[in-house]
């Protein structure tokens, strides 16, 4: 939306990626047997460690993020020098994501809206930087065609990335976070009316995205939030496999996370333009 915004006795948290949360959905268990299944979830995993080492392997100057819905990062934006030593290093939290876009294949156009969750684990091993593994559900969805619609059936995602913060706050000055995240998703659909007819539908997804935002009294931070991503969509339509990809590229929206005490804070976020969403979560510093 993945991916999560909050705070911890510093400031503003995370943006995730969330975001979104991803091109998603996943198996049933026969389906998750099949070796078209294992051939892509192979491909996913290799894809993820690939852009791990890219991203993280080094720690220079390419430290960013990671995105599934939310914010990741943003609670440690106001962390100064004095603060480190206190500063919570780990945060837990978990999220629910609505997205409505449309998807482009070879020969059809669906509308498609999804209802998915994510539990998170993040790591900030330094202040600026924030690192996020997730997994999670779809609930549900549809794809809406000329010829039908499409149940898109319960399923699973995983997500990686993580943000690094470029500006802090101070004063009227806003901080600046920098997000990057991948996400992997598999699920299957079924036509309305037609039970027995099920077709794999799979996606990978990365997101970049930047967060600019102001802390408010360490206890609200509103932001505004705009992300690019892109990445295939694997679907069986009318017994033809075909590949797609969104209709829209991008994100604008924004967003508010609330500090509850000391270690607790949860966030809300709406997008109206490109892929359309709106998601909130709760998260705790460990």
């Amino acid at each position: 939306m993945p991916q999560q915004l909050r705070f911890a006795k510093v400031d503003h948290r995370r943006d995730s990626v969330y975001r979104s949360v991803y091109r998603t959905d996943v198996r049933t268990s026969g389906a998750m047997r099949s070796p078209a299944f294992s051939s892509r979830f192979s491909r996913a995993l290799v894809f993820s460690a690939t852009t791990l080492t890219a991203l993280f392997g080094a720690r220079a100057a390419h430290a960013c993020g990671a995105s599934t819905g939310g914010v990741a990062g943003l609670s440690a934006c106001s962390v100064t020098e004095h603060e480190e030593e206190a500063r919570s290093k780990w945060h837990a939290g978990a999220s629910y994501s609505y997205t409505s876009t449309g998807v482009r294949f070879d020969s059809v156009r669906p509308d498609e809206i999804r209802h998915g969750v994510v539990a998170t684990l993040e790591a900030s091993p330094f202040p600026e930087l924030s690192i996020q593994v997730g997994a999670g559900a779809i609930l549900g969805g549809s794809l809406t065609t000329p010829t039908g619609k499409y149940d898109i059936d319960p399923g699973a995602l995983l997500v990686v990335g993580g943000s690094y913060r470029f500006i802090d706050a101070k004063g009227a000055r806003p901080f600046v976070l920098a997000t990057l995240g991948l996400t992997f998703s598999g699920s299957q659909t079924t036509l309305q009316g037609a039970t027995q007819t099920k077709a794999l539908y799979d996606a990978f997804d990365m997101r970049a995205g930047g967060v600019v935002g102001w802390n408010i009294a360490r206890l609200i931070s509103p932001y505004a939030v705009a992300r690019a991503f892109g990445g295939p969509v694997y679907w069986t339509y009318q017994n033809q496999s075909t590949t797609g990809t969104d209709v829209h590229h991008f994100q604008i929206g924004a967003g508010l996370g609330i500090a509850l005490g000391k270690r607790f804070d949860l966030f809300v976020e709406g997008v109206p333009l490109g892929e359309v969403g709106v998601s909130a979560g709760l998260g705790v510093s460990l």
